[in-house]
């Protein structure tokens, strides 16, 4: 069962059953079953005959935002609509397999309008009304896919983000992802607003090690979004942090 028929059927009836078996020695798992989908009973043990899903895993592993988007995607181009985002945050850096900790959304930072990046709020209504049903078929929160940092684009992205980001396709929704040098920008800026609080983002830092040379770049853009006197010791003392290995 593709992922345009699995939700047809389980958002058509408004319902998400949820079924508890019993694997092996006693383990329970908790599946998201779509009406339906066909159980297989062998040897006292239950197999699923469409795709399986853990909820409680969806976000721990690049993979699952994939199937995430893929699912997404595929429901846009159903209806004849597109959509081509940018996105960052640990969802853009787990997507590109460089962190690991879980997370449970992706933030859309701007969208590609006739080739242009204009800011991603809002986030069209037909996108916003996909997102919903594809975390209700999914068991993901209601705004698994937001434009939570889209303010960012009305001051100014690291100049030549085009150029590094990577392309990824889901049938008529189209993301990129930034790299690795904008997404240390991006999470610098975000840790010096809670610095020397510990967060998940300077988790991430510690994961990804920044260099020297990014750190460096990512001062002389950080200073552009934010001059201000009381901001300035903050994101210099962060700074001193990171070069020095103090995490």
């Amino acid at each position: 069962m593709n992922n345009v028929c699995y939700l047809r059927s389980l958002i058509s009836s408004h319902k998400l059953w949820q079924i508890s078996t019993r694997i092996g020695h006693g383990i329970k798992r908790q599946h998201a079953l779509s009406a339906g989908a066909c159980l297989d009973l062998r040897n006292e043990k239950i197999a699923f005959s469409f795709r399986q899903y853990n909820i409680s895993d969806m976000w721990s592993h690049s993979s699952a935002i994939t199937e995430a988007l893929a699912t997404l995607g595929d429901l846009l181009a159903e209806r004849g609509e597109a959509c081509d985002i940018l996105v960052i945050g640990g969802g853009a850096l787990l997507l590109s397999g460089l962190i690991t900790r879980p997370t449970e959304d992706l933030d859309v930072v701007a969208r590609l309008i006739d080739g242009g990046l204009v800011a991603a709020q809002p986030l069209p209504e037909f996108l916003l009304t996909a997102i919903v049903e594809v975390g209700e078929a999914l068991g993901l929160e209601p705004n698994w896919l937001n434009a939570g940092p889209a303010g960012m684009v009305k001051f100014q992205l690291p100049e030549g983000i085009e150029a590094r980001w990577s392309t990824h396709s889901f049938a008529s929704l189209t993301v990129r992802v930034a790299s690795r040098w904008d997404l240390v920008h991006f999470k610098v800026f975000a840790a010096a607003d809670y610095w020397p609080g510990k967060t998940k983002h300077t988790q991430d830092l510690v994961s990804l090690r920044p260099t020297l040379t990014e750190l460096a770049a990512a001062e002389i853009w950080i200073k552009t979004q934010d001059s201000s006197q009381g901001f300035l010791p903050i994101l210099q003392d962060l700074l001193r942090a990171l070069r020095e290995g103090r995490y």
